[in-house]
């Protein structure tokens, strides 16, 4: 799966969590092989989902730049993260810990100067606290809560199942898409 089972996933998630769809209706993808090993190097795409509620998504490592970039689109404006998948401070790609954790929020017809950059402080690593939140859920023993969870895990990767079949029915329909 590549691009798309790697990088795909956390857009997948994002989408779940930002967008809370109940179904997906539709769905367009487009993709990039690498010729000898068949791995997905790069997938654009666009998913409708229930309520007229939509995502686009571009994953691959050819731009020559990590891209994890994550934009939710509203009624009351934009909010940009430019990275929400790597922690740019206490990360294990990066240790930066003067670069502001945060997120972009405009609205309207504004200028770069009139965005709104809203930090999101924390004393710990995303990775600790990933595994905070995986171990209180074990120590609590609250069904409800692991239920939550595990919904959103398992509408992540029926979204992500769904983007997988689109890339292989497009492969056999096209000899050209075909990895060597």
């Amino acid at each position: 799966m590549g691009a798309a089972g790697d990088m795909a996933w956390y857009s997948m998630r994002a989408v779940v969590e930002y967008l809370a769809p109940d179904a997906l209706e539709d769905i367009k993808v487009f993709a990039e092989w690498d010729p000898h090993s068949g791995a997905v190097t790069r997938a654009t795409g666009v998913l409708q989902f229930n309520a007229g509620k939509t995502a686009t998504f571009d994953v691959g490592y050819t731009a020559g730049a990590a891209v994890m970039e994550l934009t939710v689109a509203g009624t009351s404006g934009i909010l940009t993260q430019d990275d929400f998948v790597l922690d740019w401070q206490s990360g294990f790609g990066f240790d930066n810990p003067d670069i502001q954790t945060g997120f972009i929020h405009r609205s309207g017809l504004a200028t770069r100067n009139d965005f709104a950059f809203i930090e999101t402080p924390s004393e710990r690593s995303q990775h600790a606290l990933m595994i905070d939140n995986f171990a209180d859920l074990i120590r609590s023993g609250d069904a409800a809560e692991r239920a939550i969870w595990l919904s959103a895990t398992e509408k992540t990767q029926v979204f992500l199942d769904a983007i997988w079949q689109e890339i292989q029915t497009q492969a056999r329909a096209s000899p050209a898409m075909t990895p060597q």
